[in-house]
């Protein structure tokens, strides 16, 4: 079981045929609000190499790699991890992992890890917010790449971050919200066709007032990304605690319990078929008599912009970088597409630009034309002489 990066984790090792391929010690898995924990190799290797400069283990050009780690291996723990705490500071963070051993090929696509899960019995779901707080501050470009197989990560997160920055306040999640839900939706359709059974679930109940809200005036909130946490482990409590959650309490820690001990949380709660995206919604409100339900539909816009959208524009720019013949390495120059033109725009296709020069060049014909009628002498009798 886990929550966020753990969920994550417990994801990865529960789908992974590297660990416990037979099914000897994993039988089930609970996930809740998994964070895609991916990361770009070159930036893994690069904060690596800066934790070990700080600590005074890597001289540029002198130190070898396995001097390195000789030298790390030297260090206090305690030290080590004062260092990376001051390193998060300066916004270079330790909490993604590459994508390989021990639990996947190094080089293994996402794709092929999640086509290729061993089955299981699955509990999973995430929040209706997560973390699309307005006052978020935007994550670093690697966020927006790390759930799915890009050829052109950082373009493809530049390319989002200039969409959520353009889009009207509170339409579009960013990118971390987002890929939560993507990869909740697809890890579950994933296992599903693995042969495994899965209980998918969203909280959409509304949380009260706490300090954090009260801060940035907001009186309630949707259910984001720690809410649900007090009700499986008791941490993140709101200094207020509403009948309605009250509700929610009494059972939601019931379901886990269920879940873990029979392979089923509720007997109203229908395993997930991927045709119809059905999903469980934690919802309570008594005044206007709303009770957890199934709904269907699971987050299916999110997913299609990233797999076709997204999709679209990272194939274009590998396209484009091809038609350029050069193949520009991060933080070089940023290739992009042009914009996508609508259906009705027609100077997207060939054939306006061959209507413009037929046109023009009747134009200068009719010129032409007129000019020689009145430039051209007038024809008239001729004279007689005696």
């Amino acid at each position: 079981m886990g929550h966020s990066a753990g969920g994550h984790i417990a994801m990865v090792f529960g789908f992974s045929r590297l660990i416990d391929p037979e099914r000897q010690l994993i039988n089930r898995i609970v996930v809740i609000s998994p964070v895609p924990s991916y990361d770009m190799p070159e930036l893994l290797i690069k904060n690596c190499y800066e934790l070990a400069s700080r600590v005074g283990c890597y001289t540029p050009n002198i130190t070898s790699d396995s001097e390195i780690v000789e030298c790390l291996r030297l260090k206090d723990s305690h030290e080590l991890i004062s260092m990376q705490r001051l390193m998060e500071d300066d916004l270079v963070f330790f909490w993604n992992f590459m994508a390989g051993e021990p639990f996947m090929h190094l080089n293994q696509s996402i794709a092929d890890f999640k086509k290729n899960a061993v089955k299981r019995e699955m509990y999973i779901g995430n929040t209706i917010d997560e973390n699309g707080f307005p006052w978020r501050e935007k994550e670093k470009p690697s966020i927006a790449g790390s759930f799915m197989d890009w050829e052109n990560p950082y373009e493809v997160a530049d390319k989002f971050d200039e969409y959520h920055d353009n889009a009207p306040l509170g339409t579009v999640y960013e990118s971390f919200t987002q890929g939560i839900f993507v990869s909740v939706a697809t890890y579950s359709q994933a296992q599903v066709n693995a042969g495994g059974k899965v209980f998918l679930f969203q909280s959409k109940y509304v949380t009260v007032s706490d300090s954090l809200s009260k801060s940035f005036n907001l009186s309630n909130r949707p259910s984001n990304h720690v809410s649900d946490m007090q009700y499986f482990v008791g941490t993140h409590r709101e200094e207020v605690h509403t009948p309605d959650m009250d509700v929610i309490d009494t059972f939601y820690s019931r379901m886990i319990v269920n879940f873990t001990k029979y392979g089923n949380p509720s007997p109203v709660w229908k395993p997930l078929d991927p045709s119809k995206m059905n999903y469980y919604a934690l919802e309570v409100n008594t005044e206007k008599q709303i009770w957890p339900r199934m709904e269907e539909g699971f987050h299916e816009s999110d997913v299609n912009f990233w797999f076709i959208n997204m999709t679209a524009f990272d194939r274009e720019v590998t396209r484009q970088k091809q038609l350029l013949s050069r193949l520009p390495m991060y933080p070089g120059p940023v290739i992009l597409p042009p914009n996508e033109s609508s259906p009705s725009d027609v100077s997207a296709h060939w054939w306006f630009y061959a209507l413009i020069v037929v046109v023009a060049l009747i134009i200068f014909y009719l010129i032409y034309v007129l000019k020689r009628a009145i430039l051209k002498t007038p024809e008239t009798t001729p004279l007689l002489y005696k």
